[in-house]
């Protein structure tokens, strides 16, 4: 398996950037990688799997890092009223977002931006941006591959998503990993 520097290493030749931030992520992405190594078992097949999403994760924070030094008047952006939803797995979190996200007035994050966040969507490409294909053949690999997930959270490119594809960018999240 890769090591954590490897892995980064990887991120930056995948991305040609160099600056990942804070360091806040770096414990997080340690105890993973330490425990898939000493606790997964994973076959080759899971290995790369797994080496090829924490790339992937690494690859989506160097461009959040990026676009947030290139455009820091985000900070001056205002959200007014902002609807939050806090939920334990498996109670209901995901339901929540969907309800709240039906609203033509509510803005949610979309399971393809999540997914890969930059640049931010222009509202003149939302419906047609290249990465809603991505997205969608992402999604059904994974049905393919784990075919309950889809019963127990039905998903698609378009629909809403909660924040913790973000929070796994800084590897403190619940998101299956591997």
């Amino acid at each position: 398996m890769s090591t954590v520097s490897a892995l980064l290493q990887r991120a930056r030749a995948a991305t040609a950037l160099e600056d990942f931030g804070e360091d806040s992520f770096r414990e997080g992405l340690e105890i993973l990688v330490a425990s898939a190594e000493a606790e997964a078992r994973l076959t080759e097949q899971g290995r790369a799997a797994f080496e090829m999403q924490m790339i992937e994760h690494l690859s989506n924070r160097l461009q959040v890092e990026h676009w947030y030094r290139l455009h820091p008047e985000i900070d001056e952006q205002e959200i007014v009223a902002p609807l939050i939803g806090l939920g334990l797995p498996r109670t209901g979190s995901t339901a929540l977002s969907c309800l709240l996200a039906a609203d033509p007035a509510a803005r949610s994050i979309r399971n393809w931006e999540a997914l890969e966040p930059c640049p931010p969507p222009e509202t003149a490409t939302q419906d047609s941006d290249p990465r809603i294909r991505k997205s969608q053949l992402m999604l059904e690999r994974r049905s393919r591959l784990f075919p309950r997930m889809a019963m127990m959270v039905p998903s698609t490119t378009t629909s809403p998503t909660e924040c913790q594809t973000f929070m796994s960018y800084d590897f403190k999240s619940l998101t299956a990993f591997g």
